[in-house]
C-alpha cells in the first residue's frame, strides 16, 4: 500500500517469491534442511498427494482465463481479483505433485501479466475505485496451506506456555490449533506482504484501541481484530463493500451512528468507527455469550451464526466450523485473528518486525467549512498525509460550506493552526460535483448526463472540446447551478423547499427510507408531531439538503426517483394523478423508457379531482 492515500493494489509479488522460497514453492525446489527451531511454522515436510490436486490446477486456469479477459474488457478490479484467487489455487499444489512445474509455469505467467499491467495503468494514471486500499479480511478466503504435524504441535507447546499473556481464552483442541498453525504459515508466506503493512501501521492506532475497549469493559486484545480486518487502515475497502479500520457495511454502519453521505463517511473515522466497532461487539457477545461466535457473527452477520448455532445445537464456533454451517471466509476468519494476535504480540518469533514508532496523538479544532485539507495543511505548515489519515472520513478530503467540523491535527499544532483557519480563503466547493470518468465516456456524454455545455465541462477541467475520448478514472470537475443534478443526479432546484406533506399510508419510518434521514431528524425536527398520528395532507419540516424525493416544491409537485420494476403507469397511480397528466408534466410519450435512478417530477393534484381522473 505504500500509506493511506496509496492507490496501487496490494498485491506485492516480490513477497510472494519470498513465500515461495519459504514455502518450498518457488522455480527452483530448495534442498531439505532441519526445520527451524523456533515456532515459525515451515513448510519444508511434505504432505501426501491430493487426488482433488487436477480440479485445483483447473480452477486456477478457469479463473486465469477470466482475468485475462477482464484485462481485455477494462475490468481492471475484475481482473485482479481473477488473478489473485488463481494464484492462491496455485499455491495449494505441493512440491512432490506431478503438477507442481505446470502450476508454477501458470504463476510465473501471473505474475508476468499482473505487473505489466500495473505498470501500464500506473502510466494512464487510472485509480481503481476511490481513494481505498483493498482489505486485508478479502485476503482470508479460501486459504488453505500445507502444515505438517511437528509445526502444529511447536504451536500447540508454545501456546501452553505463553497462553497467560492474553485476556482472551487461548485454549484450543487439536482442531483449532491445527487451523491456527496454517493461517500463522499464510502470514508468514502466500500473505505475508499484506500482513506486513498491517504491522508497519499497527503501532500507530494499536494502544489507542486497547484503551477504547478496556474503557468499554472488553478483552483488549480484541483490538488486534482491526489487523485481520484491514490492517489498521482507514482506507481499506472490502470486496463486499465494507470499509474503514473496523470494516463496517454501510447498514450496520448506519445502525451503530456512523454517518455516511457524500462529503462523510464515518466508517473511515478512526475514533467513530472504534466507538461503533466495540458497540457491535458487545452486543454480539451479549447475544452469544462466546468470544469466538462474537468475532465470527461480526464478519457473516448475527444471523446467519444464530442460525448455524440452532442446525448445530450447541454453542460453539469450532462444532459449526466442522460441520460447515458458515461460509469459507468465516471459517477462516476466527483462526486469522488468533493467528494475528499470536503474531503480533511475539513478531520476532514469527520472522516478523514491527517498528517502534510512537503511537498517534491529535486534538481536535473547529474548522468551518469550504476548505480543503491540502490548504489546512499549507496553511499550518504541517505534512498532508498525517492531517489525510486523521481526517479519512472526509471523502472528497474537503469540509463543505455552510459546516462547522471536528478536524484532527497532529498533537501540539492546534493553537497555531486555529490563529490561521480563520484567514484561509473559502472555495464554495458546494456548487461543484466531482465526477470519475467510466468506460466509453466522452465529453460530449457526461455534459448531456449533468445538463451542462461541452464548452464549459471543457473550460472547467482545462480540456479542449476536441477532447472527444476521456480516460477511465479521470475526475472532471462538473460545475452545478440551481438546475443542474447533484452528486446524485437529482435536480437541484427540486431541493429548495423544506417541507413535506403526508401521502396515505405514510408514516414517519416510511417517510425517513424516502428521504434518506433517520426517524429521529424528522423527530427533532417535529417536535409537536406524534409519530404515531400522521394525518394526510400535514406538512412536516424536513432537511433541505434532502427534500428531495417526495418532498414538496414550490408549485407543488412532488418528486419521485424510479424503482426497480415501476413503471408510468404505476406511479401515476402510486400518486392519484392521471398518467396523461404524469407524461404531459414531464415531457414524455406513453412508450417513453424509464429506468431505476431516473427522476420524475408529480404533477400537484390542484386543478383536476383524483377520482374522477379529470
Amino acid at each position: 500500500m505504500g500509506g493511506p492515500r496509496s492507490h496501487h493494489w496490494v498485491w506485492v509479488w516480490g513477497t510472494f517469491l519470498l513465500g515461495w522460497g519459504l514455502a518450498g514453492c518457488g522455480v527452483h525446489r530448495p534442498p531439505a534442511s532441519k526445520p527451524p527451531a523456533s515456532p515459525t511454522v515451515s513448510s519444508r515436510s511434505t504432505p501426501a498427494p491430493n487426488p482433488g490436486q487436477g480440479d485445483v490446477l483447473r480452477e486456477a486456469q478457469q479463473r486465469f482465463q477470466e482475468a485475462r479477459q477482464a484485462v481485455q474488457d477494462e475490468r481492471y478490479d475484475q481482473a485482479k481479483l481473477a488473478f489473485d484467487e488463481a494464484a492462491v489455487l496455485l499455491l495449494q499444489v505441493p512440491p512432490d505433485s506431478p503438477l507442481y512445474a505446470q502450476a508454477q509455469a501458470l504463476l510465473e505467467e501471473i505474475m508476468r501479466m499482473t505487473v505489466e499491467l500495473e505498470q501500464g495503468l500506473q502510466a494512464q494514471g487510472i485509480a481503481l475505485g476511490e481513494s481505498y486500499e483493498p482489505a486485508i479480511i478479502d485476503q482470508v478466503k479460501d486459504i488453505h496451506v500445507f502444515v505438517s504435524k511437528e509445526e502444529v504441535d511447536v504451536v500447540r507447546t508454545w501456546l501452553g506456555q505463553t497462553a497467560v499473556q492474553f485476556d482472551l481464552p487461548l485454549r484450543l483442541d487439536a482442531v483449532a490449533v491445527q487451523a491456527v498453525t496454517e493461517m500463522i504459515k499464510a502470514f508468514q508466506t502466500v500473505r505475508r506482504s499484506e500482513f506486513e503493512r498491517g504491522l508497519q501501521r499497527m503501532p500507530l492506532l494499536l494502544e489507542f484501541y486497547r484503551q477504547q475497549f478496556a474503557q468499554a469493559g472488553l478483552p483488549q486484545d480484541l483490538a488486534y481484530l482491526a489487523l485481520i480486518e484491514s490492517g489498521f487502515n482507514p482506507f481499506a475497502r472490502s470486496r463486499a463493500g465494507a470499509k474503514g479500520v473496523w470494516q463496517f457495511i454501510e447498514g450496520t454502519a448506519r445502525r451503530y451512528g456512523l454517518r455516511v453521505n457524500w462529503w462523510l463517511d464515518e466508517r473511515s473515522d478512526i475514533v467513530r468507527s472504534g466507538e461503533a466497532a466495540i458497540a457491535y461487539l458487545k452486543d454480539l457477545y451479549e447475544m452469544f455469550g462466546d468470544w469466538w461466535l462474537a468475532l465470527a457473527a461480526y464478519n457473516v452477520g448475527e444471523r446467519r451464526v444464530a442460525w448455524a448455532v440452532e442446525r448445530a445445537g450447541v454453542q460453539d464456533f469450532w462444532v459449526i466450523r466442522r460441520m460447515g454451517l458458515i461460509p469459507a471466509e468465516t471459517r477462516n476468519y476466527v483462526p486469522a485473528f488468533i493467528a494475528a494476535l499470536i503474531i503480533a504480540k511475539h513478531p520476532e518469533r514469527f520472522g516478523f518486525e514491527v517498528p517502534s514508532a510512537p503511537p498517534l496523538a491529535w486534538e481536535e479544532v473547529p474548522a468551518r467549512g469550504g476548505v480543503r485539507l491540502a490548504t489546512v495543511a499549507q496553511a499550518a505548515g504541517i505534512p498532508y498525509d498525517p492531517l489525510r489519515f486523521l481526517n479519512a472520513s472526509l471523502r472528497r478530503e474537503y469540509i463543505p460550506a455552510g459546516v462547522t467540523h471536528v478536524l484532527r491535527v497532529p498533537k501540539d499544532v492546534g493553537a497555531r493552526l486555529v490563529q490561521v483557519l480563520e484567514r484561509i480563503p473559502r472555495t464554495t466547493l458546494e456548487n461543484v460535483l466531482v465526477y470519475r470518468v467510466r468506460r466509453r465516456d466522452t465529453l460530449h456524454r457526461v455534459a448531456r448526463r449533468f445538463g451542462v455545455s461541452v464548452e464549459q465541462l471543457a473550460e472547467w477541467n482545462g480540456l479542449s472540446v476536441t477532447d472527444v475520448r476521456l480516460r477511465p478514472g479521470q475526475v472532471l470537475r462538473i460545475p452545478r447551478g440551481p438546475d443542474r443534478p447533484d452528486a446524485r443526479g437529482q435536480p437541484l432546484a427540486f431541493r429548495t423547499s423544506t417541507t413535506y406533506r403526508v401521502r396515505p399510508g405514510d408514516t414517519l419510518y416510511r417517510i425517513a427510507q424516502r428521504l434518506g434521514v433517520s426517524v429521529e431528524v424528522l423527530r427533532r425536527m417535529n417536535p409537536g408531531v406524534s409519530p404515531h398520528r400522521l394525518s394526510v395532507g400535514q406538512v412536516l419540516r424536513v432537511p433541505a439538503s434532502s427534500a428531495t424525493l417526495g418532498s414538496e416544491g414550490t408549485d407543488g409537485s412532488v418528486v419521485h426517483r424510479v424503482r426497480r420494476g415501476e413503471t408510468l403507469f404505476r406511479i401515476a397511480r402510486l400518486y392519484g394523478v392521471p398518467l396523461e397528466r404524469l407524461l404531459e408534466y414531464n415531457g414524455l410519450s406513453a412508450d417513453a423508457p424509464i429506468r431505476p435512478g431516473d427522476v420524475l417530477k408529480i404533477p400537484p393534484k390542484e386543478g383536476y379531482d383524483a377520482n374522477s381522473g379529470t
